[in-house]
């Protein structure tokens, strides 16, 4: 049994490195900001920066941004509309919370930008309320991050890595 060991463990060293893949979840260059908070009101009608990170892609490729937090709202009869944008309005893509019993929501949003390289470029999660009696709807960004990655193969690899579908927007305007 001794003089198989050897044998068995080169097996196992070479089936365990056959399993690993042959590139990284990682994106080439990674930003983030924790801890960012906004207020508004409901019903304001006006687009709100709520969290911002800022990220400067080596070359051409894509950003994955992903914000996470959670909304504190005044009143039950309110709502939330957040986005994923270059600037403070509107993005291609909205996600829209309610209280309904909770007067506290979490949320995570996902949107992959292409993007050019070289210089630095700002990516927001905005809100805005379009209905409401006018309550305070506070937004905590638990964190924004940006991940670059060069190749268009990113939804298929990021989306697979977290279980989720990701939109894609149009063309960044550095």
């Amino acid at each position: 049994m001794k003089r198989f060991l050897p044998l068995v463990c080169a097996i196992l060293l070479v089936l365990t490195v056959s399993w690993v893949p042959s590139h990284s979840f990682a994106g080439e260059t990674m930003a983030y900001k924790l801890q960012e908070q906004a207020s508004m009101y409901s019903g304001s009608g006006s687009w709100k920066r709520c969290a911002g990170v800022v990220i400067t892609p080596p070359k051409k490729g894509y950003v994955v941004v992903t914000a996470s937090g959670m909304a504190a709202f005044d009143h039950r009869d309110s709502s939330l509309t957040l986005t994923l944008s270059t600037n403070n309005g509107k993005g291609p893509w909205i996600f829209s919370l309610s209280p309904g019993t909770m007067g506290l929501q979490t949320y995570t949003v996902r949107m992959v930008f292409p993007v050019t390289g070289g210089t630095a470029q700002r990516f927001n999660l905005n809100g805005a309320s379009y209905d409401g009696p006018g309550g305070t709807i506070k937004v905590q960004t638990g964190s924004i991050t940006a991940e670059f990655y060069p190749s268009a193969n990113v939804t298929k690899l990021v989306g697979s890595q977290s279980g989720e579908s990701l939109e894609t927007s149009g063309p960044v305007n550095p």
